[in-house]
């Protein structure tokens, strides 16, 4: 899960530089430093490059293909978390597939972590993105650790809620069932 939230950072960054018109130079995968330099004014990083098509790169831009490396795991785990919810919502108690979706619907901490700076890059994407689009750095950082809270709370809750557990249940014939217990009930 870990690598494929990787390639999926790196997507995002990927599309929003393409959505500005820029053309990916060069992405590439370094062990677990994964993360695309940009660069644009004669910058240029030491793990990727992208570059625009114009001379001149506005700090919105910058700022957005920034932002969309942990933006993207985010909507990620949003899509995910809505389909949890169906999942609740028509009982759908297929444990793997649950299993899935649960692990997708935390691939927001990608962007937490990089708040924080935990990363191996010790990069704190989100931060520099708004600052570069000129919003507040303490109400954006404020405001995405309440909406972590409230995603992480709605995992929780869906986890409990939709029988998750139940689905996961000891075969019969287990080897980890101790001799003369009923399979059902443990006992």
């Amino acid at each position: 899960m870990v690598f494929i939230s990787l390639l999926t950072h790196e997507l995002g960054h990927i599309l929003m530089a393409k959505y500005f018109g820029w053309r990916v130079v060069e992405v590439r995968l370094l062990g677990f430093s994964v993360y695309p330099e940009l660069e644009f004014n004669g910058l240029e990083g030491s793990f990727g490059k992208v570059r625009p098509h114009r001379d001149f790169v506005s700090f919105a831009e910058d700022g957005w293909v920034l932002l969309m490396g942990s933006g993207f795991n985010w909507l990620i785990a949003l899509g995910a978390l809505f389909v949890l919810y169906l999942f609740k919502l028509f009982r759908v108690l297929n444990f793997c597939l649950n299993t899935i979706f649960v692990f997708a619907s935390m691939m927001f901490l990608d962007f937490i972590t990089y708040m924080f700076g935990l990363r191996l890059s010790g990069g704190k994407e989100p931060l520099a993105a708004a600052d570069y689009l000129g919003w507040n750095e303490s109400v954006f950082f404020t405001t995405a650790l309440i909406l972590g809270l409230i995603h992480l709370i709605a995992i929780i809750y869906l986890i409990i809620t939709s029988g998750y557990w139940r689905n996961f249940k000891m075969k019969p014939d287990s080897p980890y069932q101790t001799p003369g217990t009923n399979s059902q009930t443990g006992l």
